[in-house]
Parts: structure tokens; sequence; C-alpha cells
């Protein structure tokens, strides 16, 4: 009986021969340079650049690091420089969604898939969103009557703008908002709308959850129409944080609805940061407007301010 030998033991045991190998090897090598060959040229410093408003930004060491980018890569991007307040050395700041997308883009170019904040990004067409969700948490048992509320709420379809709007609605309407989803309590729908109890009571006496495009709707009705409703809500916000700003409050009147807060924070857990910033995906145009409560958030090198929770409604 012949000798067994390393290479045959190798072989049996079912492990890649040389040859494969070394395939292998020299297709991640093309892949690379086709990444490195596609790569624009470096970013031209600009000492008075800025990114547009409420940008997301990220520091060039926090972008490397979570997005797993060389510094030939993050060069390609525009950044504006910052004084840190708790360093005072000067940062680099990119947009976070650039960030993304450059590192989306490199994934899909490898072939390999890219993990960030509990979402797995498949490799792909660099515009469409591929992705799945890494071991996500189940539904608190509390909140099983989003799925199926019991009495369900009242629906109304039908949305007529008001006579007395100073300017026309807009089309479409987005009527639900970012980062919630139906239906909602009483109180929690009259604290997003800026309405009273008394104004939906039909729909209370109904069932204890409110419909939020319907409500939404209703909303519109009382305020005279897409854009009063939404200066309406704006103002409301600036009257709030002007309080918040003298008396230091950490959570805005009583509105602290365990209810919203805990699931929107579930939310989060489970679907990582990006679930609502995905690349190539536009928000929908004109969404009704709404007030969330605020918190006051440090951010270290960021410094502090006030942020609406569960995050700030685009308008």
């Amino acid at each position: 009986m012949p000798r067994a030998t390393a290479s045959s033991a190798k072989k049996a045991g079912g492990t890649r021969s040389p040859t494969k190998a070394k395939t292998a090897s020299a297709g991640i090598k093309k892949k690379r340079e086709e990444w490195n060959s596609s790569l624009p040229s470096l970013w031209v410093k600009q000492k008075n650049f800025r990114h547009p408003p409420r940008t997301q930004t990220i520091t060039k060491s926090d972008a490397k690091k979570k997005f797993k980018l060389n510094d030939r890569e993050i060069g390609t991007l525009p950044y504006e420089q910052s004084i840190s307040e708790k360093t005072g050395y000067t940062m680099l700041l990119y947009s976070q969604s650039e960030v993304l997308k450059l590192a989306r883009r490199k994934s899909t170019t490898l072939g390999v898939e890219l993990e960030l904040g509990g979402l797995i990004y498949h490799s792909g067409d660099a515009d469409v969103c591929i992705v799945s969700l890494k071991n996500p948490p189940p539904m608190p048992a509390w909140m099983e009557h989003i799925n199926n509320p019991q009495p369900p709420p009242l629906k109304i379809a039908e949305y007529t703008s008001p006579s007395n709007a100073v300017k026309p609605d807009p089309e479409p309407i987005t009527w639900t908002p970012s980062m919630l989803t139906g239906p909602v309590s009483v109180e929690d729908a009259c604290r997003l709308y800026c309405i009273e109890p008394t104004d939906i009571q039909d729909l209370s006496a109904y069932s204890k959850w409110i419909d939020l495009e319907t409500v939404a709707k209703r909303a519109l009705t009382l305020h005279s129409g897409f854009y009063a409703h939404k200066e309406l809500v704006l103002e409301r916000r600036l009257a709030e944080e002007n309080i918040l700003s003298q008396t230091k409050s950490r959570l805005a009147d009583d509105w602290k609805s365990p209810f919203r807060l805990v699931q929107a924070q579930w939310d989060r857990d489970r679907s990582g940061d990006w679930m609502y910033e995905i690349p190539g995906q536009k928000p929908p145009p004109n969404r009704v407007a709404v007030f969330y409560p605020i918190v006051h958030v440090c951010m270290d090198d960021y410094g502090c301010e006030w942020e609406w929770q569960p995050d700030r409604e685009e308008f």
C-alpha cells in the first residue's frame, strides 16, 4: 500500500488545489486593478468648500475605518475643514452619503459584501440597493398591534384641498411620515400633526388607534392645506427649540411616548443607521410635515445640538 503524502492528504481533505487558488488570486488581482483604474482623480482641495445644509458628515479616519476605504479612494471625495472642539485639530469632514456610495461601488466592483450597522449590502448594480438584515431582533409583543390593530383604525381615503388654502396643494402628496409606521395612539396623532383630540373625535370613537394617512388628511383640512400646515409645524418646532435653549430641558414638553420612542429605537436596532439613507433611492416628494419630540444630543467632535427624534423630517 503506497504511503500517503502531504499533498494527497490535502487533496483528500478537500482543500483547493494550487491551480484553483492561483486562478482565484489572479481574478481578485484583476478586479482590484479594474477598481483602481476606475477611480477618478484626487479631489482638489478647496479651503472654503462647504457641504449642502443638513448633510450628515463623517471624519476621514472614521470613514476609512467604518467603510473599509484607503487614502486613495477617500481622496476622490470632496471634504470641508473644521476645527475639533475636543482636540483643537483640523478635521476633514466628508458627506456620509457619498462615502457610502463609494464603498458600495467598491464592493460591487470587487464582488464582495459590505456590512454596515447590521445591514449587508450585496454585490450588484451600484445604483440598486440589495440589502439583507443580519440577526434582526424579534418584534416586541406589545408592538404586534402594528400588523393587526384591534379594533382596526378608521381609514378615510377622500381628501379635498381646502378652499381657503392660500397656495394650492402639490401633486402628489406623501401622507405617511418617515421612520414611523401606523397606526398611532390619539396622543401621538395630536402631537405629530399639531391638532387637538376633539379634531379627531370621530376617529377615536371608532378605534383607540389612529391611521396615519387619515389623520394627515384631517390636519391639512384643518390647517388650510399642505403649505399652511407645513408652516405651522415649522413654527412649532422653532418655538420649541427656543424654549429648550433657555430651559436646557432634556425632552420637550411632556410628550414622552414610550410607544413611539421605543419603536423608533427598535427600528434602528433592527435595520441599522442606513435604513432610511439608501443610495439611489430618492425620498418621496411632498411629505406631510410632522412634529416630533426633540432631545439634546452631544456628538463629541461635532458638538451638541437639538435633534428631532426619531429623526428630523425632511420638508
